[in-house]
């Protein structure tokens, strides 16, 4: 063993050294982060509350019994209160009723449109706001956010309920407009808002300045998932430690599930992917029991989330993820020697060209990882491309020394492993923890490891070591043979499967899906994440180990082309492995169990097929 081999033993030990250190802080966090709250909808529990004949504050006391401990509760707008029939509205004023403050309303009113409005107190319960129609905008001003009722907010209080404020967007929002919202709910000790609509407040020359005050002011901000609201991104990205990650289900989807569906849909955002906030809407306004089934569905929601040691309460910072820059350094030198490692398995490369191969390669992961931003994404999409490849190809390659079928497919689940626990470090920071920024290219990430496989292998490129312009003319060489050749309806008929297969894998890929999953399958999901705790994924333990299995077992009987495509199908399973460790904001020991998951439950399945083979193979 030489200099450079110890060299490179010693940098993939540290960088691993680093990463698992950085890794362990994650988990400090994500481990102390399981304080969960369960918001219902302030007019839901309303409209529950008159259909069961019980007064709002009965039926709070009853509901947060069941485990429910939030309200959204919607500023109210002149519009708003005249449809609930709490506004009186005559030609040229508004009379609401209601304890509201009115030198709130005042001062965000005025100072929207100046003297043409009044607000008089008529008394503690009635305000009377006048506006000349001739300068002010009537739709314009029943927009407006006029604030709470007092009232019920003290009622929401004592009924052990915390208070989110729901801002719709409304026109005119100036830092003095901003500041007096802020101020505003500080006087009322509100400390969360879920901001209303498609937009929000401030939008769009405003948004930094509203999210630098929530954040002055400890604020916290919820961020509803799956959805496109404007600003949201600008808001959790400055308000990083205050930012609660949001689930809600649309009352579509209310209607379409099961109540033991909706249950487990909670459960599983909060536990894979850091939701802290969960809206939910009661299922049952129509009998004389709804108000026993909707506290029944409460608590079994909150039965659900304890059996995962979740506590209901008060949210706290989530994300606290210090930078840890030096760490990430040096876990991030394990993209270039898995580069290395790549570039000395297909080429032929001097003892002196390798030094400086490696020491150049070092030093670009350092520099990649140092820029961050568009370099620290460019870094990792390198790390997704190269690992799956080298996994594969360094088993082929070492096809006689590792002799077991089961330690063939370890040693390239274990290097893919290592690279998915450096990317994991290098991408734990609050931005990726809170979605604010995802994995990039992961697409790419997905299609080019395959093409790469399929090409080595098919071409021959393990087997001809040589130098890089050797073995790009014999690649070429190979390439005009092939072109020569008659087209034969088996070759043809396993490329059309391989399209098919890819492009699947393709459109079920990223955040912009392009193809929704079955009923059946969700249910399958369903039924491996009660058995096995954590659900693997379907393309690493169906599709992935099987033919990784398949493909090393005829690689060792010396069947090389049906090794190699099984193998290249089989690399779809170590692309997912490593695209497991791509989803940042689900928790670090979650990930690890479910690439674990997938290993063992595939490999099973795949020997179980190979079984089946032999078989049929003996009967023959």
């Amino acid at each position: 063993m030489n200099r450079l081999e110890i060299g490179v033993i010693a940098f993939i030990l540290v960088s691993l050294i680093f990463a698992i250190t950085v890794l362990f802080v994650r988990y400090k966090i994500e481990k102390d982060n399981n304080i969960v709250e369960m918001a219902l909808d302030f007019s839901e529990v309303k409209d529950l509350c008159a259909i069961s004949n019980m007064s709002f504050s009965n039926g709070l006391d009853e509901l947060s019994k069941s485990g429910a401990n939030a309200i959204f509760y919607p500023m109210d707008t002149l519009a708003t209160l005249t449809a609930d029939g709490r506004c009186i509205v005559e030609e040229n004023s508004y009379t609401i009723t209601g304890i509201y403050d009115t030198f709130f309303i005042s001062q965000v009113l005025v100072g929207i449109f100046g003297n043409n409005i009044q607000v008089i107190p008529i008394s503690p319960d009635k305000t009377k706001i006048i506006y000349n129609p001739r300068n002010v905008n009537k739709a314009f001003l029943e927009s407006v956010p006029i604030g709470f009722d007092l009232a019920i907010l003290k009622t929401i209080r004592e009924g052990g309920f915390i208070p989110i404020a729901r801002i719709p967007y409304f026109k005119g929002c100036d830092d003095t407009i901003i500041d007096i919202f802020i101020i505003y709910l500080k006087d009322n000790y509100i400390n969360q808002v879920v901001f209303l609509g498609d937009t929000i407040m401030g939008f769009k020359s405003e948004i930094k300045y509203v999210a630098e005050k929530m954040k002055d002011n400890n604020i916290f901000f919820g961020r509803i998932e799956f959805t496109d609201q404007k600003g949201s991104n600008f808001i959790s990205h400055i308000n990083d430690k205050y930012t609660l990650q949001v689930h809600s289900i649309t009352a579509l989807e209310m209607v379409s599930m099961s109540k033991n569906a909706l249950i487990d849909r909670y459960t599983k955002a909060v536990r894979e992917r850091g939701v802290r906030l969960i809206f939910v809407r009661l299922p049952e306004f129509q009998s004389d029991l709804s108000f026993e089934i909707d506290c029944v569905y409460i608590s079994s929601i909150k039965n659900s989330l304890s059996k995962y040691n979740y506590k209901l309460g008060t949210p706290k910072e989530v994300g606290n993820m210090p930078l840890m820059r030096v760490a990430k350094i040096w876990a991030s030198l394990a993209v270039g020697i898995l580069a290395f490692l790549l570039f000395n398995l297909l080429f032929e490369i001097s003892y002196k060209k390798n030094v400086l191969l490696f020491a150049v390669l070092l030093l670009l992961s350092a520099g990649l990882c140092f820029i961050g931003g568009m370099g620290l994404k460019l870094l990792t999409l390198i790390l997704a491309c190269i690992a799956p490849v080298y996994g594969i190809l360094y088993v082929v390659k070492n096809n006689k020394s590792l002799s077991n079928i089961l330690l063939k497919v370890l040693g390239a689940f274990c290097i893919v492993f290592y690279a998915g626990i450096i990317n994991e470090a290098l991408l734990s920071s609050n931005d990726y923890m809170i979605r604010n920024t995802i994995f990039a290219g992961i697409k790419l990430a997905h299609f080019i490891p395959l093409l790469l496989v399929a090409l080595i292998l098919g071409f021959g490129l393990l087997d001809c070591k040589d130098s890089f312009r050797n073995v790009l003319k014999t690649f070429g060489y190979k390439v005009k043979k092939i072109m020569k050749e008659p087209m034969l309806i088996g070759f043809v008929a396993v490329g059309l499967v391989l399209l098919v297969v890819i492009y699947l894998m393709l459109a079920r890929s990223g955040n912009d899906s392009g193809m929704s999953v079955s009923t059946l399958e969700l249910r399958f999901r369903d039924i491996l994440d009660k058995i096995l705790f954590v659900r693997p994924r379907t393309k690493e333990f169906i599709l992935g180990y099987p033919c990784l299995v398949l493909g090393f077992y005829f690689l060792k009987e010396y069947r090389k082309t049906l090794a190699y495509i099984f193998l290249t199908v089989g690399s779809i399973g170590l692309v997912s492995l490593f695209n497991t460790f791509c989803h940042i904001h689900t928790p670090i020991v979650l990930a690890i169990v479910r690439a674990f998951n997938g290993l063992w439950v595939g490999t099973l399945i795949g020997f179980a097929v190979l079984l089946i083979i032999k078989l049929l193979r003996k009967q023959k």
